[in-house]
């Protein structure tokens, strides 16, 4: 049996093969947070029926989570070559998906929602320009 074809991004966000850590957490964008400084932040994939992006640090992300299981896989599974962004996206990604998938009733998914609900300083930043 073929595996089934992505037609749109929502099918995409189902499709079994691909890792889940790329599914919740795609990427990370260096964000401008003032005139020269610059922040890392990390695009999480949150919802289901409407999955919308949140931009969160590292920090701010381990703020809400505990990703301990996350970085034991990730320590064990891939390459000790990854750069420390990939890495952390794949921490970051990993354990999202864990709680996205945990039932429903659980702290975990309930936290998720909840997080998903919250908007980060960064989220309103992204692709926005001050008007001069």
């Amino acid at each position: 049996q073929q595996p089934p074809t992505p037609t749109s991004t929502h099918a995409v966000a189902n499709n079994a093969l691909a890792p889940s850590y790329d599914l919740f957490c795609p990427g990370w964008v260096e964000m401008c947070v003032e005139r020269g400084k610059y922040r890392k932040v990390y695009a999480i994939v949150v919802g289901g029926g409407a999955p919308r992006v949140r931009y969160v640090s590292a920090s701010e992300f381990a703020a809400s989570f505990s990703t301990d299981a996350a970085k034991k896989v990730v320590e064990r599974t891939y390459s000790p070559r990854l750069s420390s962004s990939e890495r952390q996206r794949r921490v970051m990604g990993l354990t999202i998906s864990s709680a996205a998938k945990a039932p429903s009733n659980s702290k975990k998914h309930i936290h998720y929602r909840a997080f998903g609900k919250e908007q980060s300083t960064m989220d309103a930043r992204f692709l926005q320009r001050v008007a001069p």
